[in-house]
């Protein structure tokens, strides 16, 4: 038996130890009927088998403290384990309260059967997990809103299986965003869209009179069934409240100064859209929408692509715009005044490689006020001073460098339509030649005083050679005649009729007699009356001979 105070008539402890005047150990089921007021536990009184509840104003202990129940109002101080063992159904831990608390203040407790320890009261409840994970739960303490995954090493607010480092849940449809973030002391949000926020992320700025305006913003929002976007804010110099400048409509279109993607290409509404389906709009006003550069090197500025590949580009060479496909392209040199064939893929001048148009891809007009050169010679010039001429291998009417022609365009009757001109010179030359397969027919030539029309007429070129007979009678045959033209009724003149003509001599005569084209147009003939030369001339020495025949007989009868 051990003793409290300085003698036995001051109490006793039955299975008590007493170590320099502390309790060590203490069994409170041994404490019978005894009034306890000095020592360590002061003001307990502790009867019968199962001893009565006591308030302990201190308590302080080297060992071990066991008990069904221990109620302290003061300070419990221990060098070893404070231990709060289940006995039976129900929970049990530590209870911790303030004298006069309610039932608000903080208590904490470990539920029976759960390894976790949760730290609760009415207004909010945590939970610390064995291996490290944490959750804080509603003020009904049932759902969960906060929670910390060890293992994974994520966080999930409004769910308890975030999927990434931080993943942020709502648990209904609401104006009121999900994420938010600013400096402080904002008044509102920005509400400019009707779907439900997902996001909000704004920034604010003092000013006089209004400490707290909003300066930017960051909104994307939808409540899963509505469509969702993403839109981008930002406050002007001077202006007191943000505008909308970019945003991601739910169909995946970028929109930057517009909220719609009616803006097509030529539209008279100033912003950009990149939409989902590839379609790029841009318009803004008063000056061009798109600017592309390149430094250092030249080459391609913008490739333009089919299916994955190359069909062509627009790049520089040299300060110049360069624009093709491979090595048919052409570059513009400003410098040079000219356009020029390029070839893209190797950025460098292209020379005789490809065409302009083609038998049924053709240009309609052109129209030139200059010339057209082969390679470093003049082979076309237009003079549009001198009523539209084209001048053919010169450069200026009248030039006789060379052999020269120039056809001139006039409505005037005394005025030429086709001259030749060759330098001063008073040898025969060819000013026009015709040809048949590389075969020279005839020609056009001329002296520095007559022109002489020719055809071809030399011996190599024949055969079959033999003398005309008879042509005394073809000639006879002919039927000269006088009339006038029906488009010239006032003049008339000596010919022939070319079918008559034809029945005569076949090879003067071209066409056919009333022949008329696919549409019903007449197919006039034509006569070239050069090649009833031959059969005059035999018919001529014909009647020449008869003549001396005649005057011999003549000359005979009066010799006689």
């Amino acid at each position: 038996m051990a003793y409290i105070g300085n003698s036995p008539s001051q109490g006793s402890i039955t299975g008590g130890n007493i170590v320099d005047g502390s309790i060590e150990s203490i069994d409170l089921a041994t404490l019978t009927n005894n009034d306890i007021n000095s020592g360590s536990i002061d003001g307990t009184v502790i009867g019968a088998t199962a001893p009565a509840a006591g308030t302990f104003t201190t308590v302080t202990a080297s060992g071990e403290i066991t008990a069904t129940g221990i109620d302290v109002t003061g300070i419990v101080t221990a060098d070893g384990d404070i231990k709060a063992v289940e006995t039976g159904t129900g929970q049990v831990g530590f209870n911790l309260a303030r004298t006069g608390g309610t039932a608000s203040d903080w208590y904490t407790y470990l539920p029976a059967g759960d390894a976790d320890m949760t730290v609760y009261n009415l207004g909010a409840r945590a939970k610390f997990g064995t291996g490290g994970d944490f959750t804080l739960y509603n003020s009904a303490g049932t759902t969960a809103k906060f929670f910390w995954d060890a293992s994974a090493e994520s966080l999930g607010i409004g769910t308890t299986t975030p999927t990434a480092n931080l993943e942020i849940a709502g648990t209904s449809a609401s104006t009121n965003p999900a994420f938010k973030v600013y400096t402080g002391g904002h008044t509102a949000d920005i509400t400019s869209f009707t779907a439900s926020a997902g996001l909000q992320f704004m920034s604010y700025q003092s000013d006089a009179g209004s400490p707290f305006t909003k300066t930017a913003a960051l909104i994307a929002n939808g409540d899963g069934t509505a469509p969702a976007e993403m839109q981008f804010w930002t406050k002007a110099s001077g202006s007191s409240t943000p505008s909308e400048r970019m945003r991601i409509d739910s169909s995946g279109n970028l929109l930057v100064g517009q909220a719609s993607t009616t803006n097509p290409a030529g539209a008279s509404v100033v912003g950009h859209s990149l939409n989902a389906s590839g379609f790029i709009s841009s318009c803004r006003a008063s000056d061009f929408s798109a600017n592309f550069g390149r430094t250092t090197t030249d080459g391609a500025i913008v490739n333009f692509a089919k299916d994955g590949s190359t069909v062509g580009s627009i790049g520089t060479e040299g300060g110049d715009l360069t624009i093709g496909t491979a090595n048919v392209g052409l570059k513009f040199n400003d410098s040079a005044n000219l356009i020029s064939p390029w070839d893209t893929t190797a950025n460098a001048p292209e020379d005789g490689v490809f065409d302009l148009g083609y038998s049924s891809g053709r240009f309609k007009d052109l129209y030139l006020s200059g010339g057209i050169k082969a390679g470093s010679n003049s082979l076309l010039n237009f003079d549009d001073t001198s009523a539209g001429r084209v001048l053919i291998g010169c450069a200026a009417a009248g030039d006789t460098n060379g052999i020269t022609t120039y056809i001139k365009g006039s409505a005037s009757g005394t005025t030429t339509y086709l001259n030749f001109n060759r330098a001063n010179t008073t040898a025969s030359g060819t000013v026009l030649s015709f040809q048949n397969n590389s075969v020279a027919v005839g020609n056009i030539s001329h002296t520095d005083s007559s022109t002489a029309y020719n055809t071809s007429s030399d011996y190599r070129l024949k055969e079959n050679v033999v003398d005309m007979e008879d042509a005394s009678s073809r000639v006879l045959a002919l039927k000269p005649c006088r009339f006038n033209f029906i488009s010239n009724p006032d003049t008339t003149v000596d010919g022939f009729i070319a079918h008559e003509a034809q029945e005569v001599v076949p090879e003067a005569v071209h066409g056919v007699k009333d022949e008329v084209d696919d549409e019903g147009n007449p197919v006039y003939q034509g006569i070239d009356q050069s090649k009833l030369v031959p059969l005059l001339t035999k018919a001529l020495q014909e009647a020449l001979t008869r003549i001396e025949t005649l005057e011999a007989e003549v000359a005979t009868l009066k010799g006689n």
